[in-house]
């Protein structure tokens, strides 16, 4: 009989499909020529923390290609919450994968864990076996799966009005608000805490704590800006950024608006913020002692000649203005007279004293006037006049042409 090339062909490739998938006669199972058994391996799970609506896959593997009917599952324990993985895809391949999709709150850190017992759930999984249908075995290898992580709980968050101090903020005056999340919570960009301030929108900047369960905000009174009820805290506002946790979950930062009355605000009065004091060195009879004030604002002085009261060795001097007014700094000036004296630094009082004046902005709103001065130990006063205490006159003798009388002088402190 002679065959041509193409029947050689065509008988070839249909010996070759006979013996793809059979059974041997000693029992065993073959494909592609080659013995297999009858079990399923386990593919790789992705390793990483998957958040709410993610999908978990766990494949498995079986040397057939295997026909699925209804809904076999895979037990799968997240946290200690026993669920399951249902089957996804792959009836009619090798590799079936079985999808469990995370939901809200589900929370594993340690890794999930996977059981080794498909359940058929009333379906089945089966190959063709040299023209027999065959059930697959319903056991599956253990893995490893502990950096299979899962983190969908999502942070949420509530605000302190406790942190924020008692007081009335002034113009250029800061307080903090600090807010305090479920979990650990991490940071991006500059989020914002929405105030209410005298009926005006404003933000309170994020300030720090990213990493941590506590995030402070920031917020400067601006010019004018005057809330005599209290501020309220509205909202977060992101502003761009972001707040998440480890797993990357956004936190629900829904709050309940609050009036904090013991924050009050009012940027429209003048105050002392800051002092330059006279340079470090001792000063002496007649010798200028010079203090700037520094005021939120520009102020004008009038009427009067105010004073700062100083503490010179004990003794209570006035510094009177000097300059400044129609500015935001003002000068105090006081000239050492003789016997001041003070050798552990002058010390400045702690208010303005009017003396007839006003210290007023450019809408006639009266500066505050207290002041928190600073110390001043290296501003020393010696104006005590020196006088003479003894005199050591020449030694007695006869004294003689060319030779010199030397008359020694003591006095109380020491002269140049």
């Amino acid at each position: 009989m002679k065959f041509n090339l193409i029947t050689l062909l065509l008988m070839s490739l249909m010996i070759t499909g006979c013996f793809e998938e059979s059974e041997e006669p000693g029992g065993g199972l073959f494909t592609n020529h080659k013995e297999v058994t009858n079990e399923f391996s386990l593919k790789t799970t992705n390793s990483k923390i998957y958040k709410q609506s993610q999908a978990i896959d766990i494949k498995i593997e079986h040397p057939y290609n295997l026909s699925v009917e209804g809904s076999p599952r895979i037990p799968i324990t997240i946290g200690s919450t026993s669920t399951f993985a249902n089957y996804y895809a792959g009836s009619g391949g090798k590799i079936l994968t079985f999808r469990y999709t995370v939901a809200a709150n589900d929370e594993d850190s340690n890794g999930i864990e996977v059981g080794t017992t498909i359940d058929l759930n009333g379906g089945a999984i089966t190959f063709l076996n040299g023209g027999t249908l065959t059930n697959t075995p319903t056991s599956i290898p253990a893995g490893s799966f502990t950096e299979v992580k899962v983190d969908a709980v999502i942070p949420t968050v509530s605000v302190s009005i406790a942190s924020i101090s008692p007081s009335t903020y002034l113009n250029g005056q800061s307080f903090n608000i600090f807010t305090t999340f479920s979990e650990d919570v991490y940071v991006s960009g500059t989020p914002q805490l929405v105030l209410n301030v005298g009926g005006s929108a404003v933000n309170a900047n994020y300030l720090s704590g990213s990493g941590s369960t506590s995030l402070i905000f920031s917020y400067t009174v601006g010019d004018g800006q005057v809330d005599v009820d209290g501020v309220d805290i509205s909202s977060f506002n992101l502003n761009g950024g972001a707040i998440i946790d480890a797993g990357g979950n956004s936190a629900d930062l829904t709050i309940t608006p609050t009036n904090v009355t013991t924050a009050l605000v009012d940027g429209q009065t003048p105050y002392v913020t800051g002092y330059t004091m006279p340079a470090a060195g001792t000063y002496y009879a007649g010798g200028s002692l010079e203090f700037t004030l520094k005021f939120s604002e520009e102020v004008i002085v009038s009427g009067g000649i105010p004073y700062i009261d100083l503490d010179i060795g004990g003794v209570t001097k006035p510094a009177y203005y000097l300059s400044g007014s129609g500015t935001n700094e003002l000068i105090f000036k006081y000239v050492v007279a003789t016997g001041d004296a003070d050798d552990n630094g002058v010390l400045l009082g702690n208010t303005i004293n009017l003396n007839g004046a006003t210290i007023r902005d450019t809408i006639s709103t009266d500066s505050l006037l207290n002041i928190s001065p600073p110390l001043t130990p290296n501003v020393i006063v010696d104006a005590t006049e020196p006088y003479v205490t003894s005199i050591t006159p020449p030694t007695d003798k006869i004294w003689t042409l060319g030779e010199v009388l030397n008359f020694t002088l003591d006095f109380n402190i020491p002269v140049n």
